[in-house]
Order: structure tokens, then sequence, then C-alpha cells
């Protein structure tokens, strides 16, 4: 009897053991798979990580070149703004000096020598540039007349060719003891400032049709400089 109540005991420790045994090992592989899902959370994240940062290049790509596509469109407008500008400008500047020269031979006078866009500098180191300059003669004297092209006229520019005009010997020395004319020619003037440019002085050319005319009554002409 002894024996078999100890082996019934034992039977029982066993079971209890390999019950616990089963726990534990039970215990171990969700711990396993607790691991091993955790390492594909981790895979996962780390490739969604990965996509992310190509997705942020990849706009930051996009929007450099974007970016440098604009920069480019820029560029090419404002050539092509800039080229028809200088065709306007260049245009302008030729109907202006042969009209202005039509109009001087008109008036009696003999052209001996034009010079385009001049730029000067003082003996104190003051710049300018002017646009056409043609000396000539009449009755035996001799004149120069200073001319400002502008395609579109406003008062500021009338100013500054003003303020050229009466630096005009210290720019050109050789020219003193002539009798110098400010001429101002544009192919349109803002308001008013044809006017204000007679009134100031200066011979004024705008544009008829095709023709370059004289904007000035008669009696309003006089040298910018006489001797």
């Amino acid at each position: 009897m002894k024996e078999k109540k100890t082996e019934r005991n034992l039977r029982k420790r066993e079971t209890g053991l390999d019950k616990i045994e089963r726990m534990l090992k039970d215990f171990l592989k969700s711990i396993a798979e607790l691991r091993e899902a955790q390492k594909k959370t981790d895979e996962q994240m780390r490739l969604t990580d990965e996509r992310l940062e190509k997705l942020k290049m990849e706009a930051e790509k996009l929007k450099m070149e974007t970016f440098e596509q604009m920069r480019l469109t820029d560029e090419r407008i404002e050539k092509r703004i800039g080229k028809l500008t200088d065709a306007q400008g260049l245009f302008w500047e030729s109907l202006s000096e042969k009209g202005i020269i039509k109009f001087l031979e008109d008036e009696g006078y003999e052209i001996r020598k034009v010079l385009r866009d001049c730029k000067s500098r003082t003996k104190t180191g003051k710049e300018a540039e002017f646009d056409l300059i043609i000396e000539a003669e009449k009755d035996g004297k001799k004149e120069v007349f200073i001319a400002e092209v502008k395609t579109t006229a406003t008062p500021h520019y009338v100013d500054e060719f003003l303020a050229k005009l009466s630096d005009i010997i210290e720019f050109f020395p050789e020219y003193e003891g002539k009798t110098i004319w400010g001429v101002f020619s544009s192919g349109r003037y803002a308001d008013g400032t044809e006017k204000y440019a007679i009134s100031k002085g200066l011979v004024v050319f705008g544009i008829s049709g095709e023709v370059l005319v004289l904007l000035n009554p008669r009696t309003s002409l006089k040298p910018f400089l006489k001797p």
C-alpha cells in the first residue's frame, strides 16, 4: 500500500512538472514569437523609413528641378524682352539720327561728324554717356548738337539729360567756345513731358507716322549754350 501511494505521488509530481515545463516552453515560445514579430516590425519600420527618406529626396530633387526650370524660363523671357527692347532702342536711335540730320540739313547745316554712344569722363572722375553727337557747320560757324534718345520719355529722363548737358564742357573741353544745342528725341512722351523738355530749352523731336518731326514752336528754338 505504501509503495502504491508513493508511486501515485511521484506520478502527480511528474504531471505537475510536465505542466510547468509545458507552460515554460509555451512562455518561451511566446517570447520567441514576440521577438520575431518585433524583428518584423522593426524591419517594416526600417523599410518604411527608407521609403520615406527616398520619397523626401525625390521630392527635394523634383523641387530643385522645378526651380531650375523656372529660373531658366525666367532667363529666357528676360533675354527675349531684352532683345526686343534693344531692337526697339536701336530702331529708334537709327530713326532719330536720320531725322535729326535731315532736319539740320534742311536748316542749311553741313554735317561734319557724327558720334554715337559716346562715353566720356571728366577730370574729377564723373562719367556719362551721350547717345548722339552731331558736329555741324553753318555760315562758317561750328555748332554741336547733343542728342538724347529714348523710346519712352519721362520728366526724370529729361532732368538726367539736362544734368549731363550742364557739364558738357567738362566732358568735352574741345567744345568750349562753340554753340551747343540740347536735343531730345522720343517715340512716346509721358503726359506733358515734351512740353517740359521744350520749357527747359531743348530741341524736341517726336514721331508722326514713320517720320521724325519737330515738336517745338519755331520761336522756342535756342541753343543750350552759346559762346
